[in-house]
């Protein structure tokens, strides 16, 4: 071990400047591996620095290296297995443990004992844990230092040195620097170390003898001293009892003194509190004057009463001290106050109850509604008597806090006075816009009347089928589902729904237009007049004045939350009273409406809608009644809207149309364009187009599924010519409406339109050369069974003579008169309406050619080089279809 150290020493250690202390010959718990070592060292700085590193070596003959290096302060815990056991494990717990086995228990204790000096010598704070260790052992090492057991006697860790002070070094060297033989003779050194010693303890016992006699005499000086002082405290005592007369009496003059200070504070305190209650409690003659004579008409004597009422409701709830109130002067002017108050609030209400009935009895024998310069109904403002009552505003937050209960008498009678007022005008106003609209829904129903005489037999027994379900629906797209659209008369009885319609928008936009501003203002003026935006609405008629008082001390934002809740519920409680009619009256108008047109549903679900997202958007009072009352008819009216639609379905669903007639485009089906139309001129610019498109896909859902019902049961018309058509009637409408939402539905109906467009052609085109066709339809059945073209005229039943035979059977004027019926056949199928003929012709057309040229096809590749041919040519054909298109 110790050639070990040494080759540590001078390969690692010397070259870092470091000096090793410790070394053990550790492997790895549980691997039998190439030992390595762990070595503790320190360094040559002041402060020394100790490290733990792990060292190894490839081979023997390759250098030590350091593999990992800790510092000592980085050492958290040692655990060495037991104190007394003979295990050679150990652990060091780093930023992890690291658990070693050491190649015997002495050198693991050796290692560990070394640690324990280094952590104590180097690490000033804190130290490691040493758990499972001979803690007495390594305590005693401390005290006696034996260098022996780290195998290095030229390196030991000298525990007990001292480092030399300047001083010392300085001293030391100037002994050495005149003893330059010293090196050389180290006896000739200590004996003249020896000697210079001597001489020093000789000189240091003379100078204790020497001191002897001054000892002596610095003793007797301190005894004088002790001497003159026990004199000093004498006379000292005598002063004191002297002056202890003149110390009593000067005690007596500053409690004498200090006694009147206080008497001189008590009168100041008294005299402000005297000064503070009577300027609180004085209210001056001019005031109490004004409270019990002052002219409440007059705006400056009203003004001047507002200022003094104000003045004693502050006198009233000033805040005195404690005990102030059981003086009988303050007792004496608080009745006096009462007296006052009471006296004043009867002259205020006699007075607002006046005013109140002399506005009423106006407001009833003036009417209320007259008309604009463009004819349109208006109702009158009621500014004039708000600003009447305006200037009271403040007695009337005054009263509510004096006196709830006749505070809340006014707030009644003001309602019951002004509410027979706004009852009259509003249903006076209500009843003439729905006598506007009646008188020009009888203009209507003349031009209706006169149209139906006009209309044709089959139109008729169709309106007589759903005459009772169009009555109950309220006209709009029901009454057209009853008209025929052949008639003359169908552009002017859709004109005049379009325009019935629009007129019952513009009542009704005027309706909400004046009855909107109406209600702001009132509820505007209820909130300044009966002071409820100022503190202590919210709570007046619950708390007494000393409740009040209290509340506005305690006033905190929950308070305020819950007094604007309550000032909410005051305002809609006051406007009820305003307005009691004001709900009921827009209720049955919205009923009126829809009775006089089911579509007018959609109109006011509309106009409701933007009127009461402008008021949320607006600067407008959240708690505004009139919104709140538009909240409820907004429901209403979508419920009707809802239920108009379910109608319209319903009538839908159970169409007839007559089944000896032909059938054409089905009226639900050409009216859905008028519906459509008039909806969009009504919801453009609102936010409810959600619900127009689903009663749009409900409506066309309805009608594709009637298409397909009344295609199968009509016993006159092809079931392929009542889809094509209606469905190409509604691809061609859904495509100029351009309604976003019906986008699918308009490609259903395309498809829809083309597979029936097909099968009619397949069905009445078929086959027109029936034998030739049935001839070829063979020979491909050959050709799929392995036969080569060249290969079929060779069949018996193929040969051309067959073929030839086939061919003769069709010639031209043959299938011409062929085509000529055909064409009749489709035209009798096809009404005029829609105008599909030309199309279904020019299809049938363009399948004949195709069989034709497949026929040639077949001919050519068949029998090539036999001269057979069709009848007739291709330019002979389209001369056919070309012809019989012109002569009808």
């Amino acid at each position: 071990m110790a050639a070990i150290r040494h080759s540590l020493q001078s390969e690692i250690f010397s070259k870092a400047d470091e000096r090793l202390v410790g070394v053990v010959s550790v492997t790895k718990v549980g691997r039998k591996k190439k030992a390595r070592f762990l070595c503790a060292s320190v360094n040559s700085e002041q402060p020394p620095q100790a490290a733990i590193h792990q060292v190894k070596r490839a081979s023997e003959k390759e250098p030590f290296k350091k593999k990992q290096t800790w510092k000592l302060d980085e050492l958290i815990h040692l655990d060495g297995k037991g104190a007394n056991s003979t295990s050679p494990d150990f652990d060091l717990r780093f930023d992890k443990t690291y658990r070693w086995t050491a190649s015997s228990v002495a050198e693991k204790n050796a290692f560990i004992t070394c640690l324990w000096k280094l952590c104590h010598k180097c690490l000033q704070r804190k130290k490691p844990e040493f758990d499972n260790v001979d803690r007495h052992r390594l305590e005693e090492q401390l005290k006696v230092f034996d260098p022996s057991h780290l195998g290095n006697t030229t390196a030991p860790v000298e525990e007990a040195y001292e480092e030399l002070s300047a001083k010392e070094e300085t001293d030391l060297e100037q002994i050495l620097s005149g003893c330059e033989w010293s090196i050389s003779n180290v006896e000739a050194l200590t004996e003249k170390l020896t000697e210079e010693l001597a001489c020093l303890d000789d000189a240091n016992i003379h100078s204790i003898i020497a001191s002897e006699e001054q000892v002596v005499f610095l003793l007797s000086q301190m005894d004088t001293a002790l001497w003159e002082l026990q004199k000093i405290e004498d006379k000292l005592c005598t002063y004191d009892s002297l002056l202890q007369e003149v110390r009593d009496a000067m005690e007596d003059m500053d409690d004498k003194d200090k006694r009147l200070q206080i008497e001189d504070r008590n009168h100041e305190r008294l005299l402000d509190e005297v000064e503070s209650l009577v300027s609180k409690l004085d209210l001056g003659l001019v005031a109490e004057d004004l409270l019990q004579r002052g002219d409440l008409s007059n705006p400056q004597s009203l003004s001047q009463c507002t200022a003094a009422a104000l003045a004693l409701q502050q006198a009233t709830d000033a805040v005195l001290s404690p005990g102030m109130s059981m003086l009988a002067a303050v007792s004496h002017q608080k009745q006096n106050f009462d007296q006052l108050t009471w006296s004043f609030v009867r002259r205020l209400s006699t007075h607002l109850s006046g005013v109140f009935v002399k506005q009423a009895d106006d407001g009833m024998d003036v009417m209320g509604i007259y008309q604009s310069t463009n004819s349109s109904l208006m109702l009158r403002s009621h500014t004039v008597y708000h600003q009447e009552l305006l200037p009271y505003s403040k007695l009337m937050g005054w009263l509510r806090d004096v006196d709830s209960k006749q505070y809340q008498e006014i707030c009644k009678l003001y309602s019951a006075h002004m509410g027979r007022v706004y009852d009259k005008e509003l249903k006076g106003f209500m009843e003439l816009v729905k006598q506007s609209l009646v008188s020009k829904s009888h203009h209507d129903k003349k031009i209706l009347k006169h149209s139906r005489l006009s209309m044709t037999q089959s139109t008729v027994s169709l309106g007589k089928s759903l005459s009772k379900e169009n009555i109950k629906a309220g006209g709009s797209m029901v009454d057209l589902t009853a008209r025929s659209l052949d008639s003359p008369t169908h552009g002017a009885m859709v004109g005049a729904a379009e325009e019935r319609v629009g007129k019952f928008d513009e009542a009704f936009h005027m309706v909400l237009e004046q009855l909107e501003p109406l209600c702001q203002a009132e509820q505007y003026f209820c909130r300044k007049f009966f002071a409820l935006d100022t503190p202590g609405a919210a709570a007046a008629g619950t708390e007494s004045p000393d409740g009040i008082i209290r509340r506005r001390r305690k006033r905190g934002a929950n308070i305020q939350a819950q007094n604007r809740s309550r000032i909410g519920i005051t305002v809609r409680g006051s406007m009820e009273e305003l307005f009691p009619c004001l709900e009921s009256e827009l209720q049955g108008f919205v009923q009126f409406g829809d009775r006089l047109d089911g579509i007018n549903s959609l109109t006011m679900v509309s106009r409701v809608s933007q009127h009461v997202m402008a008021g949320e958007t607006s600067d407008q009072d959240s708690s505004s009644v009139f919104h709140l009352i538009l909240g409820k008819i907004l429901i209403i009216a979508k419920r009707l809207f809802d239920r108009f639609v379910d109608r319209q379905i319903n009538l839908v669903k159970e169409m007839k149309v007559p089944k000896k007639h032909r059938c054409g485009i089905l009226p639900c089906v050409s009216n859905f364009k008028v519906f459509a139309i008039q909806a969009e001129n009504i919801i453009r610019g609102s936010d409810r187009r959600a619900d127009l498109d689903k009663a749009y896909k409900l409506l066309m859902d309805a009608i594709l599924v009637t298409v397909d019902r009344v295609a199968l049961e009509h016993l006159k018309t092809p079931s392929d010519v009542v889809a094509m058509e209606n469905f190409h009637h509604l691809y061609d409408m859904l495509s100029r409406l351009k309604i976003s939402a019906l986008e699918t539905t308009r490609d259903f109906a395309k498809l829809r339109y083309k597979n029936h467009l097909d099968a009619y052609i397949q069905a009445y085109l078929g086959k027109p050369l029936e034998k030739l066709s049935a001839f070829f339809d063979g020979i491909e059945d050959l050709v799929a069974s392995g036969i080569k073209y060249e290969e079929v005229g060779y069949q018996l039943a193929f040969n051309k003579a067959e073929l030839r035979k086939n061919v003769k059977e069709y010639p031209g004027e043959r299938v011409k008169k062929g085509l000529d019926a055909l064409y009749r056949k489709v035209e009798k199928h096809l009404c005029e309406e829609e105008n599909l003929l030309q199309v279904v012709w020019h299809s049938m057309q363009d399948d004949f050619i195709q069989q034709y040229k497949h026929f040639e096809e077949l001919i050519n590749k068949c029998y090539p080089g036999s001269g057979i041919a069709i009848e007739f040519s291709l330019a002979e054909l389209l001369s056919y279809f070309s012809m019989i298109a012109q002569q009808h």
